[in-house]
């Protein structure tokens, strides 16, 4: 009586009225015994699978789904859009908690029902944008590994074509054992190029997979069964190859090969533990991201290889005279510098000895001068300063004429004069 009176003063008799007739006008008689209120008619929202029609129901539901969509957002980074959206869902739903906890199990109203109902069609509408962008990334990282192995791929497929004068060289020097042991590592050289095209097609069914598939992104991790299978085919085969490498360099470990082998171990490693989607594909890509320069490393070594016994070989093709087969790209100056040599060499004084000496000749001593120095125990004669700096044509042919001994042993070790 004391709520009715004092709705009375504040909005009038007319408000009272429409109250205590249950919403219906008529003849005020003064203030009458309240009648009953009618129930309140139950209000059903519908999430998904989930039918909630309580507000303590609505309150587990709520829960449940904030936690989904957590869940969905962890792997994604802050500031991304679809985070941001998530983020910002997560917590309004959150506010709601007090209010629905004080409810209870009354039945919810069509307000809370409408709003629940907005809530729901933007958990729907983040969730998929958060799957769009895993599936982006995914597709990103994958197309990103292909092209890793592709490329690694065409560095060791370069490397027979680098050992093939290495191979003619063994031939004619009948190097059997030497042979042998090329013949290996072309082999595991073939076997890394395989394991690579297996990785590169396995990372673009993948990125099709990804495109074509509208299931959840999660399922990603099904697929990676058979690609890890094939990455870590290419571990084993990266350190068979540098195991080759390794004993065809006379057995010298430690190359860059063995380093990179070891980081690629270390990613694949890394990548199996991971739990999560992006979490597994980011720490795929530490290991598909090493491919790449496996594959470098593997030029550089055969480089190496091919320096230390190029040099070996040429001893044999300079004294049988074939001069044609030899690899000049391993000797000092090259072709040039060789054939100026052998003036130095032949000369009966230093008058015989052109001036001023050929470019590629002024420049190997230019650039060698401090081994030079070292090597002869005389100052190498020069004119002119840093990139100005050249030998000086008065003066060098001297010294050349006085140190062509130890000249020719530094740049050509024992190979006798043809």
């Amino acid at each position: 009586m004391q709520a009715l009176l004092e709705l009375q003063r504040a909005a009038g008799n007319s408000a009272v009225e429409m109250l205590v007739n249950a919403g219906q006008p008529g003849p005020t008689v003064g203030i009458q015994r309240q009648a009953p209120a009618a129930p309140a008619q139950a209000t059903t929202v519908t999430m998904g699978a989930l039918s909630v029609s309580s507000y303590d129901a609505l309150l587990t539901s709520s829960r449940a789904l904030r936690e989904l969509l957590a869940a969905d957002a962890r792997d994604v980074p802050t500031g991304e859009p679809s985070r941001t959206a998530a983020d910002s869902l997560i917590s309004d739903a959150q506010k709601w908690d007090h209010y629905l906890q004080g409810k209870g199990s009354e039945p919810i109203d069509e307000a809370a029902a409408n709003q629940a109902t907005q809530w729901w069609q933007a958990f729907k509408s983040t969730r998929q944008d958060l799957e769009n962008y895993k599936k982006a990334k995914a597709r990103a990282d994958m197309q990103a590994a292909a092209d890793d192995a592709d490329q690694a791929r065409a560095s060791v497929d370069a490397i027979p074509a680098q050992l093939a004068d290495y191979q003619r060289g063994a031939f004619l020097a009948k190097k059997d054992e030497l042979l042998e042991k090329l013949t290996s590592t072309l082999g595991k050289a073939l076997q890394l190029s395989s394991a690579l095209l297996e990785i590169h097609e396995k990372c673009m069914e993948t990125v099709g997979w990804l495109s074509n598939e509208v299931t959840h992104v999660d399922e990603i991790i099904e697929k990676f069964g058979p690609l890890a299978e094939h990455a870590h085919k290419v571990v084993a085969a990266i350190e068979a190859f540098s195991a080759a490498l390794t004993i065809l360099r006379g057995g010298e470990g430690a190359t860059e090969v063995d380093k990179a082998s070891s980081k690629a171990s270390a990613g694949l490693g890394f990548a199996s533990a991971a739990g999560s989607l992006t979490g597994m594909a980011s720490a795929y890509m530490v290991y598909f991201g090493v491919l790449l320069s496996v594959g470098q490393e593997c030029l550089k070594v055969v480089g190496v290889i091919v320096r230390e016994h190029a040099h070996e070989f040429n001893h044999f093709f300079i004294a049988t005279g074939d001069l044609e087969s030899v690899d000049w790209s391993a000797e000092p100056g090259g072709r040039e510098a060789f054939n100026f040599m052998l003036q130095v060499m032949h000369a009966g004084d230093s008058g015989d000895i052109p001036s001023p000496v050929p470019d590629e000749v002024d420049k190997l001593m230019v650039d060698s001068e401090e081994e030079f120095e070292k090597g002869t125990g005389e100052e190498v004669p020069t004119k002119g300063f840093w990139f100005w700096k050249h030998t000086n044509p008065k003066k060098v042919k001297y010294w050349l004429m006085k140190n062509r001994k130890n000249v020719w042993a530094m740049l050509y070790g024992s190979i006798e004069v043809p």
